[in-house]
């Protein structure tokens, strides 16, 4: 049996969003690492390392999470057809509040700029790109809400359940 296009599209944005997630990882271990290079400074918030730490391994959990789900993808498990419909509905409760709050708030610029024109400017666009950011998880998410219940879809899960299963 042939794998929808769909499916197919949906596991490589699956490996891709994790290997962005250990990237971030990469960055924050570093930034975590040159703050405790520099002697005697303490981390600018108490509990800081304890959050960071937890920061890196729930989201190494994660990436580990979407990486066994686009395998099971690939292979039309469906228990990764399950856990894609979790996951779309945790990205649109987490994104679309946050989508939200960002489009509704503004950036103030700082009193000291030397160019205040310039970077309000820079200030609206870095806040309508992270306004878009979020929204558009939020849409993917709810695309993959929609993709993963359609009929067509489970039904493709189920015979390739069948087919294995013998």
């Amino acid at each position: 049996m042939e794998r929808f296009a769909g499916i197919t599209i949906s596991a490589v944005v699956v490996f891709l969003g994790c290997a962005l997630a250990v990237l971030f990882v990469g960055f924050m271990g570093l930034g975590i690492a040159l703050m405790s290079v520099q002697a005697g400074q303490a981390p600018p918030v108490p509990l800081f390392m304890p959050f960071a730490m937890g920061m890196i391994v729930l989201t190494l959990a994660l990436a580990g999470w979407g990486i066994a789900s686009g395998v099971g993808l690939l292979k039309l498990r469906e228990w990764a057809r399950v856990s894609m419909l979790i996951f779309s509905g945790l990205l649109i409760f987490f994104t679309l509040p946050a989508g939200l709050v960002f489009a509704w708030i503004r950036f103030p610029v700082p009193s000291d700029a030397q160019d205040p024109e310039f970077t309000a400017r820079i200030m609206s666009l870095t806040h309508i790109f992270i306004s878009l950011v979020y929204f558009s998880l939020a849409a993917l998410g709810g695309f993959w809400l929609y993709y993963f219940l359609k009929k067509s879809v489970r039904e493709q899960f189920s015979v390739a359940a069948l087919l294995y299963s013998h």
